[in-house]
């Protein structure tokens, strides 16, 4: 299938857009850990020669994922179609007063820690690494004494499991927090609103090309 320039992704594309992110930001960040990786499946960007598996998911607030991807439609839609969205919209708990607002990321780390257990149980039946990371999108606002908390959290769920991550990265507006569970610490990197914008068009870019490939083949 074509995608349209400017017009929002469908939402199941090969590959997936989540996982074209998390492999630029991770090898534009941490280019000496992180290159050449490959997305696959379970999990979904893998490296042999380095012998690393990273498995990308999401922990966004539905609601706050269902609200930006209506705005995404909104260039495309003539005023009936317009206001349909903007009642959608109010629906999720946001607003359009120019951009989209009424949107505040969550203050604790539950989500993440609910997403973690989930991706540990289904861990053992995944194609096994020397190192296992997951990534994790996120609309947290943590400051360094939460991330510390959610370290000691991480690492009790991964206390007695043989399957178990080795770092958690949470990928956050305008910054990502690591936290490594072999030396018991975290970090967080700052991200600039270029960047990201940067990247974001670079992952859609991997998206188009490979869809365009997909459907050549199949």
């Amino acid at each position: 299938m074509a995608i349209e320039k400017d017009k929002p992704l469908p939402e199941h594309t090969k590959p997936k857009y989540d996982e074209c992110l998390a492999k630029i930001f991770l090898e534009e960040l941490f280019p000496r850990e992180f290159y050449d990786l490959i997305i696959s499946d379970k999990p979904d960007l893998q490296n042999e020669q380095l012998d690393i598996g990273v498995e990308v998911v999401s922990s966004v607030n539905p609601k706050h994922r269902e609200a930006e991807n209506l705005y995404s439609k909104l260039p495309e839609q003539d005023d009936i179609g317009k206001k349909k969205i903007e009642k959608q919209i109010k629906k999720c708990g946001a607003k359009i007063d120019g951009i989209l607002s009424g949107l505040s990321g969550n203050d604790n780390f539950n989500r993440i820690l609910c997403t973690l257990k989930l991706k540990m149980e289904k861990l053992k039946k995944y194609k096994s690494f020397r190192e296992q990371y997951l990534f994790i999108f996120s609309d947290i606002f943590a400051n360094s004494e939460m991330r510390k908390s959610a370290l000691w959290e991480m690492l009790n769920i991964c206390s007695n499991e043989s399957y178990k991550f080795n770092r958690v990265y949470v990928l956050v507006p305008n910054a990502i927090y690591v936290f490594n569970l072999t030396n018991n610490t975290t970090l967080e990197r700052e991200i600039n609103s270029e960047m990201q914008y940067d990247i974001s068009l670079r992952a859609r870019e991997m998206v188009e090309q490979g869809e365009k490939e997909y459907h050549t083949v199949f």
